[in-house]
C-alpha cells in the first residue's frame, strides 16, 4: 500500500464490509495512521479505514467526454498526473492543493499545486502556503494552472495570490499527444546509429561531433546521465540527493541516453509512467547535435515497450521555448493548458 498511497493520485479502494466488499473511487486528499481519506467525484469525502482494506490501486483520471484519451481529461486531472511523474520527497496537503518541497530543486518540486478547494477562502489559504515553506527555508510558490490562452489571474486563485504581492515567474506550456503516433513518428525521424564506433585514438575534426553510436535504456539512470542533467538545467551538485529522488520518484520510470562514438552523452531524456499516461521529462540534447534527429532518437528508445494500457502522453515545456514546442507539435503534441508560478518573497 506504501507504494500507492500518495497525496493526489487517483485510487480505487475495495473495501471490506460485514458481507462482501464495495469499491471507491477518489483522489487522495490525507494519509493517516489509521484511515485515509479519498475525494469521489462529486466532491464528497470519504474515509476509509486501512484495516478495511481488502485492495488498493492507482487508477487513471476519469474520462472527461469522448475521444482520445490524451483530450478527455480535466485541467486539474492532468496536472495532478503530472506532478505524480515528479514526486518530491516533501508534502503536505491544503485541502486539495498539495504542498511540496525538494531542496530548491525546480519550481514543480517546490511550489503548491493549486487545483481543488484549499478547503479554505483563499485569504487564509494564501497565509498558509508561506508559512509552510518559510518553515523550510524557501519562498511561497504556488504552480497555478489556466487555459493555453488565458493569463493566470483568471484563475481565481492567481488573481488573489498577484493581489497579495507574489511575482509572475516561469510560464509552461502543458502539451498532450496520443503515445502511440508519438512513438511511430519519432521512430520515422530517428537517425541510424554509426555502423562502428572509431578507435578511440582516432583523430577528431576541430568543432565536429562524432556521430551517433548508441541509445540506452535503463530502469535507472547512471551516473553519465545524472551529470549530463545536472549539467543541462544548472542544478547543483550539492543538491544531488533531492534530484535523485526526484528522477525515481513516479510509479515507474525509464531513463535513456544516446551516446556517440566516443561514448560520450549527447542526449539524455526520461519517461516517467502512471496509470494510462506517461510523461516525458528531462529531455536534452548537446547544443551542436540539435536538429539532426539525435533528441527525437532519445523519445523513441523511451515509448519503445510501452503497454497498450498508456494510451496518453504529455510534457511540460517552457512556453517560450519556440524550437522545442516546435519540434513537439511535429511528433504531434497538441496544446492543453498552461501554468504559471506565481512567487512570494524568500523568508
Amino acid at each position: 500500500m506504501d507504494g500507492v498511497v500518495r497525496l493526489g493520485r487517483r485510487v480505487m479502494a475495495h473495501r471490506r464490509l460485514e458481507v462482501g466488499t464495495t469499491e471507491v473511487v477518489g483522489t487522495v486528499v490525507a494519509v493517516g495512521r489509521a484511515d485515509l481519506t479519498l475525494r469521489t467525484a462529486d466532491g464528497t469525502r470519504v474515509t476509509v479505514p486501512i484495516g478495511d482494506l481488502v485492495r488498493l490501486h492507482a487508477v487513471p483520471p476519469r474520462r472527461t467526454g469522448r475521444g482520445p484519451a490524451h483530450l478527455a481529461v480535466s485541467m486539474d486531472d492532468l496536472a495532478r498526473v503530472t506532478a505524480d511523474g515528479w514526486r518530491a520527497g516533501d508534502e503536505a496537503a491544503l485541502g486539495d492543493w498539495l504542498l511540496r518541497a525538494a531542496d530548491g530543486v525546480t519550481g514543480r518540486a517546490n511550489s503548491a499545486l493549486v487545483v481543488g478547494d484549499p478547503g479554505r477562502p483563499l485569504e487564509a489559504a494564501l497565509p498558509a502556503v508561506t508559512d509552510w515553506y518559510a518553515a523550510r527555508g524557501l519562498p511561497a510558490m504556488l504552480q497555478v494552472c489556466h487555459g493555453a490562452g488565458e493569463p493566470v489571474h483568471a484563475h481565481a486563485a492567481g488573481a488573489a495570490a498577484l493581489a497579495a504581492g507574489m511575482r509572475p515567474g516561469m510560464a509552461v506550456l502543458v502539451m498532450v499527444a496520443d503515445l502511440q503516433s508519438v512513438s511511430d513518428m519519432a521512430r520515422a525521424g530517428a537517425p541510424a546509429a554509426a555502423p562502428a564506433a572509431a578507435p578511440a585514438s582516432a583523430p577528431r575534426a576541430a568543432g565536429r561531433r562524432s556521430p551517433l553510436a548508441s541509445v540506452s535504456v535503463s530502469a535507472a539512470p547512471d551516473e553519465a546521465w545524472v551529470q549530463a542533467y545536472l549539467g543541462s538545467k544548472g542544478v547543483s551538485p550539492r543538491q544531488l540527493t533531492a534530484v535523485r529522488g526526484l528522477l525515481e520518484s513516479a510509479p515507474r520510470q525509464v531513463f535513456a541516453s544516446c551516446r556517440d562514438d566516443a561514448g560520450q552523452v549527447v542526449a539524455v531524456g526520461r519517461l516517467a509512467v502512471s496509470p494510462g499516461w506517461a510523461g516525458l521529462f528531462g529531455l536534452w540534447t548537446d547544443p551542436a547535435l540539435r536538429r539532426t534527429g539525435v533528441g527525437t532518437s532519445v523519445v523513441a528508445a523511451l515509448l519503445d515497450g510501452v503497454d497498450r494500457h498508456t494510451p496518453a502522453l504529455y510534457l511540460q515545456v517552457q512556453d517560450d521555448n519556440a524550437p522545442a514546442i516546435a519540434m513537439y507539435r511535429g511528433l504531434g503534441f497538441v496544446d492543453h493548458h498552461r501554468y504559471t508560478f506565481l512567487v512570494g518573497s524568500r523568508p
